[in-house]
């Protein structure tokens, strides 16, 4: 019996980590910082387990591992060559208990996408109000969204919104035509982009074209 009046029956020993995972997707340069803790009478050892595998070559010259110290691994700026599993490991002179975590790493780039709604080309109404709209998936990545008009200036007199990749035509007009492009940016690094041609349904020949498609 313990001092608490119950009986322990058998022995048992739980770990768990903070975040759970088994899975954490990071992206490159965000910290990392996993807890692992473990439960059971008497009071268990906690560690973390690694297994960096063969020595790789491949590695950049600014290559920090993961550090291990007591119950957190950690790393202020997580890198494409820290991937791999991280075992939490808990132990007492009764039991055992181990839960692997799984670090998986992706460039920004990979999961950040920027769309423009309405699709690649578009037809606006001379004389008349007209917005392009961007957005961006893996929001969480993207932190900035700007619209720019390629080989030219956005026009002076079109209103760019502080909502994020909304660019709006107030009066659109026949120069506005042309390419534009939607960044999206992370720390102020081009991670994603998407361009639409714009066109003015007055030119003759984007008339006809109008006409087929309605």
């Amino acid at each position: 019996a313990s001092d608490y009046g119950s009986v322990n029956i058998g022995p048992s020993l739980t770990v768990k980590t903070t975040p759970a995972g088994p899975r954490l997707i990071l992206t490159v340069g965000e910290p990392l910082l996993v807890k692992c803790e473990a439960f059971g009478e008497p009071e268990p050892e906690v560690e973390w387990l690694h297994d960096p595998g063969p020595e790789r070559g491949d590695l950049p010259d600014d290559y920090k591992p993961v550090t291990i110290s007591e119950q957190f691994i950690r790393h202020p700026a997580i890198g494409l060559g820290n991937a791999g599993a991280y075992t939490c490991k808990g132990s007492n002179s009764h039991a055992t208990a181990t839960k692997n975590i799984y670090i998986e790493v992706v460039e920004p780039s990979r999961v950040a996408t920027v769309s423009i709604l309405g699709g690649s080309s578009q037809w606006f109404e001379q004389g008349e109000p007209a917005q392009l709209i961007c957005t961006a998936t893996g929001s969480s990545l993207v932190d900035r969204l700007e619209w720019i008009k390629v080989d030219d200036q956005l026009p002076t007199d079109v209103e760019e919104h502080n909502e994020p990749g909304l660019l709006h035509f107030p009066n659109f007009k026949n120069s506005y035509a042309g390419e534009y492009e939607c960044r999206g940016y992370r720390n102020n690094e081009l991670i994603a982009s998407s361009s639409v041609m714009v066109y003015s349904s007055t030119d003759e020949t984007e008339d006809a074209k109008v006409i087929r498609f309605i």
